[in-house]
């Protein structure tokens, strides 16, 4: 039988303008106030064809401060998965990836959105690829699946003044 495709994209941007009293998200004697844009994009595929399957969303947001300009920011998120059929019925491959802000420590600062600026955020990035077979035995009801999981996380600083996250495999 034929199978149709599938295929559904979306897409979003938004703009804000925020004042804040406290750019820096410090004490309230070294307090400094500013404006902040913030433009953000994001686009959501669901899709299944013939031998692939992608499903999740991908997006970022600029933040550009008016005066406190150490403190402009590019923050990805991505929350996406897929699944391939490499070879028809018999070779897959299963990849994830997902991005986000996070904070270092439940101790320190963890401002409600972007535009306070911390040295406790950082990107966090897991990546994830599953090569693997599967199959029926000739002449038998055995089945059999041979899989690698492989999962990366990666840290990167939020800006020029988050500590350095280790990176694991």
């Amino acid at each position: 039988p034929a199978l149709a495709e599938n295929w559904r994209f979306s897409a979003s941007a938004g703009a804000t303008e925020t004042y804040t009293s406290n750019a820096n998200y410090s004490v309230a004697s070294l307090a400094q106030g500013d404006f902040a844009t913030s433009v953000t994009g994001t686009l959501q595929v669901n899709g299944e064809g013939a031998r692939l399957k992608l499903h999740g969303s991908i997006g970022a947001t600029q933040t550009i401060y008016a005066g406190q300009t150490q403190n402009n920011s590019f923050a990805p998120q991505v929350n996406l998965s897929g699944n391939l059929e490499a070879i028809e019925k018999f070779a897959y491959i299963d990849a994830q990836a997902f991005v986000s802000q996070t904070f270092q420590s439940p101790f320190g600062a963890q401002p409600g959105n972007l535009v306070n600026a911390t040295q406790n955020r950082y990107t966090e990035q897991t990546y994830s690829v599953s090569p693997y077979i599967k199959g029926v035995l000739p002449s038998s009801n055995i089945s059999y699946q041979v899989r690698d999981d492989n999962t990366w996380t990666v840290a990167s600083s939020f800006g020029n003044s988050s500590p350095n996250i280790p990176a694991t495999y």
